[in-house]
């Protein structure tokens, strides 16, 4: 079975752990694990895709100086914590550069109600985070090869030959078709 690291909270202290102790991979796990929510964020609300990028480089240098300091304690997830990191970077961009008027109130209340789409939208990730993951667990106890091809495939982003050369399918395409089933039926229990 492939060892995969869950996408929750729990997980988060871990990860903080481990780059305490100076581990290179756990920044990149951070990286690949929060940078495209991030992104997506700051684009939708203006952003470039370049300066988005260059913003969210900045708030993962800030969260990893954070963490090398031993007096930090991680309150939220990770992705939580970088997306208000992010928040904060977009907001400081767009006052700097005159972009937002911050002394006109209704740029408060736009303010305001972003930061409380982007806390919501937070919760329902989260919230669809918890489903896949007990979706995933229900999948393993039923037993066969659906948790761990999706993880492969999802996750190790191994590709259709690799996975029928774990599994001994016949082919690729016998692996994608496999894989196919396996994501139906993750839906299904998802959206049960």
């Amino acid at each position: 079975m492939t060892k995969v690291l869950n996408l929750s909270a729990t997980d988060d202290s871990s990860i903080v752990n481990r780059l305490r102790g100076g581990e290179d991979q756990a920044l990149n796990i951070v990286y690949r694990k929060c940078r495209d929510y991030c992104i997506n964020f700051m684009i939708n609300n203006g952003a470039d895709t370049e300066k988005a990028a260059d913003l969210f480089q900045d708030a993962v240098i800030v969260f990893y100086e954070k963490v090398r300091n031993k007096d930090f304690e991680l309150k939220s997830s990770i992705q939580t914590y970088l997306n208000s990191i992010c928040r904060n970077q977009w907001l400081t961009h767009l006052r700097d550069n005159k972009e937002v008027f911050v002394k006109d109130p209704e740029t408060f209340e736009y303010l305001n109600n972003l930061t409380d789409w982007f806390d919501e939208y937070e919760d329902e990730r989260q919230s669809r985070i918890n489903k896949i993951t007990a979706a995933l667990q229900q999948m393993e106890a039923a037993g066969g090869n659906c948790k761990e091809l999706l993880l492969l495939f999802f996750y190790e982003k191994k590709n259709m030959e690799e996975i029928a050369a774990h599994f001994g399918y016949t082919n690729a395409d016998n692996a994608k078709a496999q894989k196919y089933k396996c994501q139906e039926r993750l839906k299904k229990m998802v959206n049960a």
